[in-house]
């Protein structure tokens, strides 16, 4: 997975154009003579070995190394070998020279624009839509590619490869890359805000936080101020404050948008049901329920009418005589609400076409059962003729029963006495003992 460093090397890579694309594959100068390819020398990273042997020259006849100087030997003796070959130092010197050179060359390599694939490819390889597209690419392109575009398609396939080629390289491989990276950006001059320790508080003296750019202010407590506990409290406090204000000055002037209610005229025989949840989003607030009556539509006659009963099905209830449909397919109330309106415009014109009538079409009812509702009698009402009926039945059952000598017995008195009688008796009742 290629993290921003990653992508950073590489754009800074590609952008320069002092490098060529990153390859994974042969080098491209292996694959024609079209480009000149100059392997820089092995560059050591001490001059040590090389100066040894400028030193200690080996003699190319004898094959014997044959010291400048020995300290061993006398004074005299180095410097008449020395003035007996004058031309051998010389020759030492230009190879020293010549191993500086090698060792301490500075010039950049020639700067190649871009790469070739593994498998170039010639103009003849191309199709006339891919020559047209190189021919306008290479319009904005450098100096370079504006007179070849089979070298810029070698380019971009170049980079095709080297991408699939980075693609299919092991993971651990990447990762040391990434790595290796990361730890030479270390020394880079960003220029990002420096983390000040003293501004981070108390409890990360100690730590690098990075997110920590602001004062804690944990070094300091105020013992004036209220706890938490009391600090919710006063938020409730102002919570009620704030919704007294919106009652006594906001809530009265929406008496400025209310408007007299209007009962459905005989055109609008259609009734939308919407269901509507404040504060929250809910699936069933999508939901549209239409109902209508098949005897408000305009334009029907009975025929039509029986007709688009049939056709709506369970949908009709006899008792009411309304249609009752609903839509929740569609994700906006109003395209559910769309639907069922092209929906009723296709029921009427199917009741209206005299192709076919469905005359030998029962209407069904199975799907509907009617609640018998038991009403109450109009006799059982108590008005004032019935209560002076009562009143007089009442006197005359009383009249009849002082004639007959007997007087209507009272319930709570008849009750009352069988009570306290059974007291009586409980009450007289001896206890038994028990001889032992």
């Amino acid at each position: 997975m290629a993290t921003s460093a990653r992508h950073l090397c590489r754009s800074l890579l590609q952008v320069s154009h002092h490098l060529p694309v990153k390859r994974k594959g042969p080098q491209a100068c292996l694959h024609g003579p079209k480009w000149s390819c100059k392997v820089p020398p092995f560059r050591q990273l001490s001059s040590t070995t090389f100066r040894r042997a400028a030193n200690d020259p080996t003699d190319g006849q004898s094959g014997n190394p044959t010291s400048l100087q020995d300290d061993s030997s006398p004074r005299g003796e180095n410097e008449n070998a020395a003035a007996a070959q004058p031309g051998k130092k010389a020759q030492d010197n230009g190879m020293v020279d010549e191993l500086e050179e090698l060792l301490f060359d500075t010039t950049p390599p020639p700067i190649r624009m871009y790469e070739t694939p593994n498998s170039p490819a010639s103009a003849e390889d191309l199709t006339e839509d891919e020559l047209a597209l190189m021919k306008e690419l290479a319009k904005d392109a450098p100096q370079e590619f504006r007179g070849d575009p089979v070298g810029l398609y070698n380019h971009l396939l170049a980079e095709a490869e080297s991408m699939e080629t980075e693609e299919g390289m092991d993971k651990s491989v990447l990762d040391d890359f990434e790595r290796e990276f990361s730890l030479g950006m270390d020394d880079l001059d960003i220029g990002v805000d420096r983390l000040d320790r003293r501004s981070i508080g108390w409890h990360a003296r100690d730590e690098d936080d990075e997110f920590a750019q602001t004062e804690d202010a944990d070094d300091e407590h105020d013992d004036s101020d209220i706890t938490s506990v009391a600090h919710s409290e006063l938020e409730v406090h102002r919570e009620i404050r704030e919704y007294t204000r919106v009652t006594a000055w906001d809530m009265p002037l929406l008496q400025n948008f209310v408007k007299p209610f209007e009962p459905p005229t005989e055109k609008q025989p259609l009734r939308f049901r919407y269901t509507t949840y404040l504060g929250e989003t809910h699936p069933a607030a999508r939901k549209v329920v239409l109902q209508f009556c098949p005897k408000d539509l305009p334009g029907l006659t009975a025929a039509q009418q029986l007709k688009l009963l049939k056709l709506v099905g369970p949908r009709y209830n006899p008792d009411t005589e309304i249609v009752k449909m609903s839509c929740e397919n569609f994700e906006a109330p109003a395209q559910n609400k769309r639907h069922l309106a092209d929906l009723v415009t296709s029921l009427i014109d199917e009741a209206k076409n005299g192709k076919d009538t469905l005359e030998d079409i029962p209407l069904d009812l199975r799907h509907h059962r009617s609640k018998k509702v038991a009403k109450f009698p109009q006799e059982w009402k108590l008005d004032t003729e019935r209560v002076k009926q009562l009143l007089s039945q009442r006197k005359e059952q009383q009249l009849l029963q002082e004639s007959e000598g007997t007087k209507v017995l009272d319930g709570r008195e008849y009750v009352y006495k069988q009570v306290e009688a059974a007291r009586q008796q409980r009450v007289q009742q001896p206890v038994r003992t028990l001889n032992y």
